[in-house]
């Protein structure tokens, strides 16, 4: 129906959704990739902010958002999380896996909100090494760590659509199971100490308490510079400073 409005499409046997992804981001030339769902939607806004956002920031290889919207079958919003922080050691220790009863979590790395630069995916994927058939989104993310931090933009991106009908309802404990494989190829995951994730909070809503500072850890975000028109990105350790 849109194959003229296309640069390009195929319908062929694979191996799952992840080796069809791969093989579409080989055919095509975009220097940002991203994906989303045949259910999920993206904002009006999100392409124009992710286009002007790695052309502001070339030291951004990797972002996501981290106010994420959930939609009805409807389309219309019906709830909404906050991912208030996220780096390499706590998601090595599953703190952006709900579910995984190893310790506290804050939320999971939204796919749909998320884009990142052609070279990283380039270092981070082979056809040696394809992705997980199921938790592959949450193998990408792992893979992305060892090269780059990700950062985080407090604008909504993009829109998952809540149903029952889904893979990660309907196989939830075999994508975590999955996931927590893919956790176990650095390392054992380890309980993270809930004072962290309260740290990552204030963080977020810049409350400084002096007695949690040993947990604070560094957090990458971008941020809109209104006297500059641009995007800028900062690190913010102890909240305000």
């Amino acid at each position: 129906k849109y194959a003229e409005q296309l640069t390009y499409w195929q319908s062929k046997p694979d191996n799952g959704p992840y080796e069809a992804i791969a093989d579409g981001f080989r055919k095509s030339d975009a220097e940002i990739l991203g994906w989303i769902n045949s259910d999920d939607m993206l904002t009006p806004w999100t392409l124009q902010i992710v286009g002007q956002l790695f052309a502001d920031c070339p030291e951004v290889e990797w972002v996501t958002s981290g106010f994420q919207l959930y939609i009805g079958e409807n389309g219309l919003p019906i709830s909404h999380s906050l991912l208030p922080g996220v780096n390499k050691n706590g998601f090595y220790n599953a703190e952006n896996l709900p579910g995984s009863g190893i310790g506290p979590a804050t939320a999971f790395i939204q796919q749909e909100s998320t884009f990142w630069r052609r070279a990283l995916w380039e270092k981070a994927v082979c056809r040696e090494q394809p992705l997980a058939d199921l938790a592959g989104d949450f193998d990408l993310w792992a893979r992305f760590f060892e090269h780059a931090h990700l950062y985080r933009i407090d604008i909504p991106l993009g829109l998952f659509r809540s149903h029952g009908d889904q893979r990660s309802v309907t196989d939830r404990d075999k994508y975590i199971k999955q996931a927590l494989d893919i956790l176990g190829r650095y390392g054992t995951p380890k309980p993270r100490p809930v004072d962290v994730l309260i740290a990552r909070y204030l963080q977020w809503c810049k409350i400084d308490i002096p007695p949690l500072r040993p947990f604070y850890e560094t957090q990458h975000i971008v941020q809109f510079n209104r006297k500059n028109n641009c995007y800028q990105t900062k690190e913010i350790t102890i909240p305000g400073k």
